[in-house]
């Protein structure tokens, strides 16, 4: 019989803090989970969370008794049975999850693709065998793509500026660290640590904090928690916009969309997201108020500056609302640490 099942595992603090997955091609043939251990904890304590295809699950726990002390992980996990990539279809899980030791101010932020397993490889004999399917049921799930449009609804990605070849090399902090990546994480981190100090040549320069921001900046952030609130009420949520951005037209939403300040603005957010990421704990206030940010630029943006042929459908919206940063592949993750075993 095909196997329908696949295992495997991501670890982070040098290997110690395990997430081990089994994941099913479709929810007909079983249920999708995680189990998440840290190695040497005196309780062996085992959390285990189902992943249904679609919905977040959250995760808020600790490991009380380590050689290392309490270590704690929170945050979201997200599992999708129809992930397209690569020209076929994917299983995936997207995490957005904090962990670290309590204590040691040592938190560490990791968003993305935790697993991502091809639909149609096969899995290994040593995996659980899927349950009898009814009869005149294929032998194998069939994954359903998810258009380009879906993801990206869904994704928030940057997009580097174009850089023409004759001219003198960018000085954002993006660029400044795929420059450093070679040299290995500590370069990065010490690169990402004086960018936030005001000691890089990068622009822009390092946004500060949440308090000092302008005014504009604020209404964004409250743009994009209106849309989560009103994602299901697509009239009431543009009145929320017009309000919230002093604005009476679509045309006025997209001039101010298209305006270099704006430009600038999400610019800025965007290099000292990749800073307080690298640096974890140095900031967490900016830090949690970027994403609302860069979530609400990217929502205005497909609503007013893309155009889109229809009013957008409460579907449209709530994925709007709720899409994920993902972080570039050309930086992200980060070197292991020269001392470190494994990535964390």
């Amino acid at each position: 019989m095909t196997t329908l099942a696949f295992k495997q595992t991501w670890t982070a603090l040098k290997g110690k803090l395990i997430f081990d997955f089994t994941l099913y091609r479709s929810e007909e043939h079983g249920a999708s989970i995680v189990k998440i251990c840290f190695e040497g904890d005196g309780e062996h304590r085992v959390h285990e969370v189902l992943l249904p295809s679609g919905p977040t699950r959250h995760l808020d726990f600790q490991f009380n008794f380590t050689p290392d002390g309490v270590v704690y992980v929170k945050g979201t996990l997200r599992h999708e049975s129809n992930h397209h990539g690569d020209a076929d279809a994917h299983v995936t899980v997207f995490a957005d999850i904090v962990y670290g030791h309590q204590g040691r101010h040592d938190e560490r932020h990791f968003e993305g693709f935790m697993i991502a397993i091809n639909c149609h490889e096969a899995s290994s004999a040593s995996e659980p065998i899927a349950p009898p399917l009814p009869v005149n049921a294929p032998d194998s799930a069939r994954c359903l793509a998810v258009g380009a449009e879906a993801l990206r609804l869904r994704f928030i990605s940057y997009v580097p500026a174009i850089v023409d070849p004759s001219a003198p090399p960018g000085n954002t902090l993006y660029q400044a660290l795929l420059a450093a990546r070679p040299a290995g994480r500590e370069s990065m981190e010490a690169l990402a640590l004086r960018y936030i100090q005001g000691e890089s040549p990068c622009a822009p320069a390092f946004l500060g904090l949440p308090g000092e921001l302008p005014a504009l900046w604020h209404s964004y952030v409250d743009v994009a928690m209106a849309a989560q609130q009103l994602c299901s009420q697509p009239k009431l949520l543009q009145q929320r916009i017009f309000t919230l951005l002093h604005a009476e037209t679509d045309e006025q939403v997209a001039a101010l969309l298209a305006s270099p300040a704006c430009a600038d603005a999400t610019a800025a957010a965007w290099q000292s997201y990749f800073a307080l990421i690298i640096t974890p704990g140095h900031d967490n206030a900016l830090l949690s108020t970027l994403p609302h940010f860069l979530g609400a630029i990217h929502l205005l943006n497909h609503l007013y500056l893309f155009a889109p042929s229809s009013p957008p459908s409460a579907a449209t919206l709530t994925a709007l609302a709720h899409a994920s940063i993902v972080l570039p592949a050309a930086i992200f993750p980060l070197p292991a640490a020269k001392d470190a075993a494994s990535g964390d």
